[in-house]
């Protein structure tokens, strides 16, 4: 297939002229145009070409491979700190092209006793062109012009994803790993050397099993696992106005969070009396059944009194050391919930 992708930027807007065509924030920007409201702005077009071809073996055996070309006009800027994730969604426009995306596939797919079973494994490889980051210490939250906070570049990505799915009987589900990378080369950004982007995990694994006991009772069980994201922990500290700032290496996202993992498990009794004109369900589930605490962020601070509840104003302050306070968000999570439909 062939598609024909259009992109329209349109005011209200400003674009801002910078010395020698480059947005800088070292260097103050020489002249602004403004745009009036549904004024054509920056406009992007690409064609986007997919191919797909697929050999049966036999019924039971397929082999399969696909090439495709996509253009994504929304990018998202990410922090690659470790402390509260700080993303903001960013449009093409004059500075920031949008993002070219080429990848090609091969897969191999079986089934198994009349499609009872099903097994497929599938590699690929994608290649990135306009992909955008951050610079350090960038502030893109409140500014109009992001474009000076931010770098682009290419990226790649490669990776083999195996799936194992059980589609009949009273127990049914599928276990999947995936095993794969995502790198950056982005002038600026880690002096320039290639390096994984936040959410390059290698490995995820998941397992999703359901049995039904009755007509009416049923229960499922979901276990997911993947690495931790990469990031960026301070490699030392300084002392600022009686604070400990953290100083952070050149190089991006050196780093990992812990891994992560959580089981999740839940029991459904369905109402099965048929002359009803309408059907509903309860379903009793608990998120994170083991209470696994899994890091949402780590803040590197100064730690009074030996307590990271207490701040430097809040009582006598008898000591202080640097320290790094975790942040999760839930652990064990029991929830009931009713559903219905005529």
């Amino acid at each position: 297939g062939l598609r024909w992708g259009l992109y329209q930027e349109i005011g209200p807007g400003t674009e801002y002229e910078y010395p020698d065509g480059i947005p800088d924030r070292e260097a103050f920007f020489v002249d602004s145009v403004g745009f009036e409201l549904l004024e054509p702005m920056q406009f992007y077009q690409g064609l986007e070409p997919r191919i797909a071809f697929r050999y049966l073996v036999n019924s039971d055996f397929s082999i399969k491979t696909a090439f495709n070309r996509n253009f994504q006009y929304l990018q998202i800027a990410s922090n690659s700190s470790a402390g509260l994730p700080i993303d903001r969604w960013v449009l093409a426009d004059r500075y920031i092209r949008p993002i070219q995306s080429d990848q090609i596939s091969l897969g191999l797919f079986r089934n198994f006793q009349q499609n009872r079973w099903e097994f497929s494994l599938e590699g690929y490889y994608k290649d990135l062109k306009n992909v955008i980051d951050l610079r350090n210490g960038a502030q893109v939250l409140f500014t109009d012009q992001v474009e000076t906070e931010i770098f682009s570049g290419a990226g790649w990505g490669y990776g083999v994803e195996a799936l194992l799915r059980k589609n009949t009987g009273k127990t049914t589900g599928w276990l999947a790993y995936t095993w794969s990378r995502a790198w950056r080369k982005i002038k600026g950004v880690s002096l320039g050397e290639a390096y994984n982007p936040r959410f390059d995990r290698p490995h995820d694994v998941s397992l999703v099993l359901n049995h039904e006991f009755s007509k009416s009772w049923s229960a499922g069980l979901t276990f997911v696992y993947s690495s931790g994201l990469a990031v960026s922990f301070p490699v030392g500290s300084y002392q600022l106005d009686n604070q400990n700032v953290p100083l952070f290496s050149n190089f991006r996202n050196q780093d990992r969070f812990p891994d992560y993992h959580r089981m999740d498990a839940s029991i459904t009794w369905r109402n099965a009396d048929k002359g009803r004109r309408w059907k509903g369900s309860w379903n009793f589930s608990v998120y994170n059944i083991y209470g696994r605490k899994n890091p949402f962020a780590y803040e590197f601070r100064t730690i009074y009194n030996n307590d990271y509840r207490v701040g430097p104003n809040d009582e006598q302050v008898l000591s202080s050391r640097p320290g790094v306070v975790m942040t999760y968000l839930f652990t064990f999570l029991p929830s009931i919930t009713y559903n219905f439909h005529f």
